[in-house]
């Protein structure tokens, strides 16, 4: 019999997680699988994945993205062959879901890992941690970790909103170099990502810019501060509508591996959750570097309409 190690995360979401557990580990069980149970705090669950799965065929997380990062974060450190790894989202973007074209129902994403299908996904060092679809500096960014749990379990996708709002007064500007497959970028960014997805705080990340989860490359996406409201309400227009691309102000490129200096320490973000201060940060994609469990055919998300 196959063996799975089921991650939860009780506290993500709006505990939605709990009511449904039994009615998984059923789903689980009927499909092959031996299934143990490890209720999960944060921060710990790199530590038992790396200590333990191992000895899994599958190792399956609920909670945010967080969550998944944190699986992620243990699985790279088990040598190849590595277990299977599944995603079942019960935070507020869930981001990673939507790019691998995932159901949005909690139920449904675990159907999906009981039906046994799986995709190679890439996954991106960052200095001495890894992240599997987004790393982020600038304005706004640490919104994700800065909104109290409470409020996004409470309000979802408004309490982003709310927190957005209080530092638009507040907008700067950072220096930065960006040195990647031997080309340099150098100039004042108020925002910079380097994606592995399609998706960031539930928005498309640039249609045009056309990202895949396991084609070897990371995305770099560079925002400069608008200089006048026109040109933010531009900005956020072609953000909603997935086509940051095309837009005036925005820098992106294609690279296997990149370096990332600022001219001052700045926080970041790991897949949605803090990832400390840093200047100097390298980056480098791992190309199918896991596999993860996921739809034969993908639901496609509705694009967000323009504000």
């Amino acid at each position: 019999m196959k063996k799975m190690l089921l991650a939860v995360n009780a506290k993500a979401g709006t505990g939605k997680v709990v009511p449904v557990l039994s009615e998984v580990i059923d789903l689980f069980q009927d499909a092959g699988y031996r299934v143990t149970v490890y209720l999960t705090r944060q921060g710990e669950l790199p530590q038992v994945v790396s200590t333990e799965a191992q000895a899994y065929d599958a190792v399956v997380g609920i909670g945010g993205d967080g969550t998944l990062n944190e699986l992620v974060n243990g699985i790279m450190a088990l040598p190849a062959p590595r277990p299977t790894i599944g995603y079942i989202p019960a935070g507020t973007m869930n981001d990673i879901t939507s790019t691998l074209g995932m159901p949005k129902k909690l139920m449904e994403c675990a159907k999906v890992i009981a039906d046994g299908y799986s995709r190679p996904m890439d996954v991106n060092t960052f200095n001495d941690r890894y992240f599997d679809y987004i790393a982020a500096f600038g304005s706004f960014v640490d919104v994700s970790f800065a909104t109290s749990r409470e409020a996004k379990n409470n309000f979802g996708l408004m309490a982003y909103f709310w927190e957005v709002a209080k530092r638009v007064p507040k907008l700067r500007d950072y220096h930065v170099r960006v040195e990647y497959d031997g080309e340099v970028f150098e100039d004042d960014v108020m925002i910079g990502m380097v994606s592995n997805g399609t998706y960031s705080a539930g928005f498309a990340i640039g249609e045009q810019i056309e990202a895949q989860i396991d084609d070897g490359m990371a995305e770099i996406i560079l925002l400069k501060k608008p200089e006048k409201l026109n040109d933010a309400t531009s900005l956020i227009n072609s953000y909603l509508a997935g086509e940051l691309a095309g837009s005036n102000g925005v820098f992106w490129a294609r690279a296997k591996k990149l370096r990332i200096i600022t001219s001052e320490p700045l926080p970041w973000t790991l897949d949605g959750e803090y990832g400390g201060e840093h200047s100097d940060v390298v980056c480098e994609n791992i190309m199918h570097a896991v596999n993860i469990f996921a739809p034969e055919e993908p639901i496609k998300r509705k694009r967000h309409l323009n504000v």
